[in-house]
């Protein structure tokens, strides 16, 4: 009787041992699973604040850009306000700016409906942008 009480309590004590060990296992695979998805997330948050962060950056540099090349283009249209549009003169300074600057061609419309442009001549007075223009 005495020897069938203690493998009784060996069983207990074993059964104990084995749960605890399933206990803690679960408990620190549970924990290594919080903490990776919790890194995963907040990697996840950083990464989309930079990409935001570097996104409104350029657009603020487009926006100067742009707002740089419009006040050219309204330089432009200002000194070419004065006198005829198609002179030799004002084409040179087309060209210049072209040569100076990001544009790849620039150039006046006549009221004839003739484009000089840095390219040369061409006769746009078909074209809608023309009529809507006069």
């Amino acid at each position: 009787m005495f020897g069938g009480r203690m493998s009784d309590n060996r069983w207990k004590l074993r059964l104990l041992i084995v749960l605890l060990t399933v206990l803690v296992f679960s408990g620190t695979a549970f924990s290594v699973h919080y903490y990776y998805s919790a890194l995963l997330a907040k990697e996840y948050r950083t990464q989309r604040q930079v990409l935001l962060d570097h996104a409104k950056l350029e657009a603020s540099l487009i926006e100067i850009r742009l707002e740089g090349y419009i006040d050219t283009l309204h330089t432009v249209a200002e000194f070419l306000h004065e006198g005829r549009l198609d002179t030799r003169g004002n084409l040179n300074h087309l060209h210049k700016l072209v040569d100076t600057t990001l544009f790849m061609h620039l150039g006046v419309i006549t009221p004839d409906g003739i484009l000089h442009n840095t390219m040369g001549k061409r006769d746009v007075s078909d074209r809608d942008y023309f009529k809507g223009i006069m």
